[in-house]
């Protein structure tokens, strides 16, 4: 996988006793989640051809869409500037790809906001 975009996850899996016993590391292709941030990227222009104001309303509709793709219980925060971090409880070994999938579909559908 050299050249693309990878996760590691690193977990302790521990034994009876609670002691670690092993590790287990995964990577994740995230290259796909990689361009949708890039995307976003191109925010400052947002900003810069069309206002501030337009560049608000653009943050507050990814915010919008990010919220509505991850459970209620979920939290979706903007760290700042077009940064957002969500915080997932992962209930199945399947939850982290469908919630990224989702995740990217609702970025990458056009955004229509002021007028542009």
């Amino acid at each position: 996988m050299a050249g693309r975009n990878q996760w590691l996850s690193l977990s302790a899996i521990k034994d009876g006793e609670g002691r670690i016993s092993n590790f287990v590391a995964m990577f994740s292709d995230i290259s796909k989640l990689k361009e949708a941030e890039e995307d976003l990227d191109k925010f400052k222009a947002v900003n810069d051809t069309y206002s501030h104001t337009t560049g608000d309303a653009l943050l507050q509709e990814m915010a919008r869409r990010l919220s509505e793709a991850v459970r209620e219980v979920d939290t979706v925060a903007r760290l700042g500037g077009d940064e957002f971090a969500i915080v997932h409880e992962i209930v199945d070994i399947t939850a982290p790809k469908r919630i990224a999938d989702k995740i990217i579909a609702a970025i990458n559908e056009p955004v229509f906001v002021e007028g542009h």
